[in-house]
């Protein structure tokens, strides 16, 4: 169980799992998968128009896409993030998602064909499969690459006030802000610097950095935790610089609804 909790607590599953929550909670993403799922019952490709009549088609094709929608769009989304997070170039990243979205895919496509339409699987016919369901995750891969480049291209930079602050020379990406006396110790990907101001002052000029606050001395941005660790009946946040900050118990509910505590 111990292996199991750092497992689950590892940034990429956290990710992922925050990721998937809010395409489950979209209408938009539930409306495409009834479109496709119609558009398949009534054509019945794969021999389902003649293995099933008009209603169980239907609900076969509802069940297989969105199942298999959610299953390759979770290890996929798993493998994009565990590459971005270990900076995997950008072909090898397109290589291992197809596959990682693909080959879960053919499993359960397989077991579901076996399960409801009897079909007689042999060692070619699942290769067969596995290529094609590859192929298809290898095309979605990309479609989801080029937007997420293109969003990336067009995406306006956010100045985050409180980084006025610092030095230039200090000036990267925020971590983290923790009290020090009466001083605020502002964390940066390129250093940190000690400012006279009040910590709830300074979490107001955050702003375009999405973050928690998470002990009455402690901040830190939602993207640059790497962690959130249980020692000795303590809650712990480890940030990408290795910096361990404690987690008052008041600040443990903004942790969970974030997906940053199971």
């Amino acid at each position: 169980m111990r292996g199991l909790g750092r497992f689950v607590k590892t940034s990429a599953f956290q990710l992922t799992l925050r990721e998937l929550r809010t395409q489950i909670s979209s209408a938009r993403t539930w409306a495409i998968l009834g479109v496709v799922a119609l558009i398949l019952g009534l054509s019945g490709p794969f021999q389902t128009f003649e293995y099933l009549a008009l209603a169980p088609r239907l609900a076969y094709w509802m069940f297989m896409s969105s199942a298999s929608f959610w299953v390759g769009n979770f290890f996929g989304t798993w493998a994009h993030n565990v590459c971005v997070n270990r900076k995997v170039p950008f072909f090898a990243r397109f290589v291992i998602v197809g596959i990682s979205a693909g080959i879960p895919v053919a499993m359960l496509v397989t077991l579901l064909n076996l399960m409801v339409l009897n079909y007689g699987y042999d060692a070619s016919s699942i290769l067969t499969l596995g290529i094609y369901c590859i192929g298809i995750a290898f095309a979605v891969t990309g479609i989801f690459e080029l937007f997420h480049q293109s969003s990336k291209t067009n995406e306006a930079p956010q100045v985050t006030k409180i980084l006025s602050r610092v030095p230039v020379e200090k000036r990267g990406k925020l971590i983290s802000m923790s009290v020090q006396d009466h001083y605020v110790e502002i964390v940066t990907s390129r250093g940190t610097h000690l400012t006279l101001m009040r910590l709830s002052d300074a979490i107001s000029e955050t702003q375009g950095t999405q973050g928690l606050q998470i002990h009455r001395s402690h901040w830190v941005a939602q993207n640059a935790i790497k962690s959130v660790q249980r020692k000795g009946g303590k809650t712990f946040v480890v940030t990408e610089n290795r910096q361990e900050l404690p987690v008052s118990r008041t600040y443990i509910k903004p942790l969970r609804d974030a997906g940053l505590l199971v």
